[in-house]
Parts: C-alpha cells; structure tokens; sequence
C-alpha cells in the first residue's frame, strides 16, 4: 500500500519552494536616496464651521524628500486619534532604532503631513463643546485643501501617483 503525503505537508513544501520570490516580493520598490525633511507648520488658520472666520490655528509637520517636493505629488494626510497629537505617528524606539511612521513613508516616495488636530497638540485649544466631530472634519476638509492648493508646504499637492511609480 503507497502512502501519499498529507495536504498540509504539500502545501508546505509548496511554500517552502515559493520563500525566496515571496521574500523578494517584500522588498520596498524603491528607497529615494535623498534625506527626509520635516517642516513644521505652526499657524494654519481654520474655521470651525463653514462660513465662520478662520480665526483658530492648526499645527502640523511635512516630511518629504526633496524629489517629493513637487506639483501634483500624492501626499498623505496622518490624522491621529483622539486623545493623541501627531507624535502619535512617531512611534518611539523599535529594535533601537527611533522610528517614524511620517519619515519612513516620505523615505519610500510617500510624503506625509502629520497634524495635530483642533484641541490637541499645538494647535488652538477652543471650549470643548466646540471640538465636535462635524468640526474636525471641517478642519481636515481645509488642511486637504491647504495642501492641495499649495498655501500648506508650498507645494500644490495632488492625488496622482507618488514619484517613480
């Protein structure tokens, strides 16, 4: 009587044959070379409520390469939760290394822009009954549009594809 080997020690082998063009498949597509700047941005003016004057300020900090920093770049916008600031996407130390969620994508071609959101951080701190959700989104409804119309960073950001793609 042949014994036939089990389906899991198949797929096994089968995976096993597969490691090294997996393995190589993780391999981030391509490191720019050039070094990551952050800037902060200490004093943008945003409303609370459409057709109110901007008279609040948001914090926040750009990271980008200087290959990045270009019209109709895609940038992405780290929005942190709720009881957190934008040190939210700097994550401490791992494996001894100071790690940065903002500068690591910016690094890979992603550049970023981290804010603190209204109420938290160093931006204005207005009466808690005003930080609402509908608020929140107003103000990253204009930071989207800072960013886009270049009055954030400099650059007039778009949704195209990031650079070396």
């Amino acid at each position: 009587m042949q014994t036939r080997p089990l389906p899991l020690v198949r797929m096994a082998v089968a995976l096993l044959a597969c490691m090294p063009s997996f393995a190589q498949s993780l391999q981030p597509i391509t490191a720019t070379e050039n070094a990551v700047i952050c800037k902060q941005s200490a004093a943008i003016p945003v409303a609370l409520v459409p057709g109110q004057p901007a008279s609040y300020k948001v914090s926040g900090e750009l990271c980008a390469t200087e290959d990045e920093l270009r019209s109709e770049t895609t940038v992405q916008l780290l929005i942190h939760g709720a009881t957190y600031n934008r040190d939210y996407w700097d994550f401490g130390i791992v494996d001894r290394f100071k790690y940065s969620y903002a500068q690591s994508a910016a690094r890979y071609g992603f550049p970023t822009f981290a804010l603190d959101e209204i109420g938290s951080g160093n931006s204005s701190q207005p009466a808690s009954d005003q930080i609402t959700v509908q608020a929140a989104a107003y103000v990253a409804h204009q930071i989207v549009q800072g960013l886009r119309n270049g009055s954030i960073g400099g650059i007039r950001f778009g949704t195209g594809s990031p650079p070396g793609s």
